[in-house]
């Protein structure tokens, strides 16, 4: 096996270390005016050295949209795994207060994060993000319809939808504006007032 060299190693810091402040920043600043310099002071590097990894701010944005979702999926499928055998809205609400803990401060923040960088990356970021979503949310639900929970068909724009609420929601519980139950329970209806099966459907 290759050995990692030193110099690898510092630049795999660096480049952490960037994407935490740019992170960091983003999140203070709600996604507005987010500068290059702005980063590069939260991080304690140079400007230059900043452009050393990066092009410019939308290359940046696209590299930590993609990283932070990466990490957030590898964390969400663990949970939906350790819930597979459940019914489906057992599942449901098992995910969603998985979810809404205080514990899970990265689910609501990197949610955010998804959300505000739709108009900052570009269109084959954004598709990578749907697709990966739709990914990790498609078992669960195809298990809803076929139970007769939801509606037929099972459309990607089922997850969308379905993102898009726990999205807005998860700003509420990250600003302590709702609590764990109510979030969760706001999302399952918010999003079953739409997909669940009508018994004339």
């Amino acid at each position: 096996m290759a050995r990692t060299s030193i110099k690898e190693k510092k630049k795999e810091m660096v480049l952490g270390l960037i994407l935490d402040a740019a992170e960091e920043v983003w999140a203070r600043s709600a996604g507005a005016d987010l500068s290059m310099a702005m980063i590069a002071e939260e991080a304690g590097i140079a400007v230059g050295t900043l452009y050393n990894y990066f092009t410019d701010r939308e290359a940046l944005l696209e590299t930590l949209v993609e990283n932070r979702l990466v990490r957030f999926l590898e964390s969400e499928r663990d949970t939906i795994t350790e819930i597979s055998n459940q019914d489906f809205e057992v599942q449901l609400e098992r995910f969603l207060k998985k979810i809404f803990t205080k514990e899970r401060n990265e689910s609501y923040r990197v949610l955010n994060m998804l959300g505000a960088s739709h108009g900052e990356v570009k269109t084959a970021i954004r598709k990578k993000i749907g697709d990966l979503l739709f990914e990790l949310y498609e078992p669960m639900f195809k298990k809803g319809v076929t139970e007769g929970f939801l509606k037929k068909p099972f459309k990607k724009e089922t997850v969308v939808v379905f993102f898009g609420i726990l999205r807005a929601v998860s700003t509420m519980f990250g600003e302590n504006k709702i609590s764990q139950n109510d979030a969760a329970a706001l999302v399952k209806e918010s999003f079953l007032n739409g997909y669940r099966k009508k018994s004339d459907d």
